[in-house]
């Protein structure tokens, strides 16, 4: 999910559930994701511990408790996050970060099949998989070597 649309999560639409429906703000998209049980544990009880009184309310929200965290506040502090436990690293690190490396990963473990860069397609909600392959950043030596392979 995009950052954006995780900052506008509320309670109602995560706790007791074992799937999300959502509506995505830059494609303007439907999607169903399924939630892993594990996850659905530690919401409800996130839920519970935080003794939430209205359901309505977003999951991610500023100290006042009226509004959402800003992207730019979540970026920052991940770059604050980044210096203190990587100082030499050069990678800059972002929401973004963590849905692309998730597409790499996923590319990977598939022995960077042509199938699973469909499958991330779906994921993404990409019109083609050219837009996936230009998303992930494959070179044309990587795309060469998954043929050769």
């Amino acid at each position: 999910m995009r950052i954006g649309d995780i900052l506008k999560l509320r309670w109602e639409d995560v706790c007791n559930s074992d799937s999300l429906l959502l509506v995505e703000g830059k494609t303007k998209k439907g999607r169903k994701i399924k939630l892993n049980s594990a996850l659905v544990e530690i919401i409800n009880r996130f839920h519970e511990k935080m003794k939430v009184e209205d359901d309505h309310q977003l999951l991610f929200v500023n100290k006042t408790k009226s509004k959402a965290f800003h992207i730019q506040y979540v970026n920052r502090k991940l770059k604050e996050i980044g210096k203190q436990y990587m100082p030499s690293n050069k990678i800059s690190i972002s929401s973004h970060l963590f849905r692309k490396t998730v597409g790499r990963h996923v590319w990977a473990i598939n022995d960077y099949s042509e199938k699973s860069l469909l499958l991330l397609g779906e994921l993404f909600n990409h019109s083609s998989i050219k837009i996936t392959k230009i998303y992930l950043g494959i070179k044309e030596e990587e795309i060469g070597d998954v043929y050769l392979n």
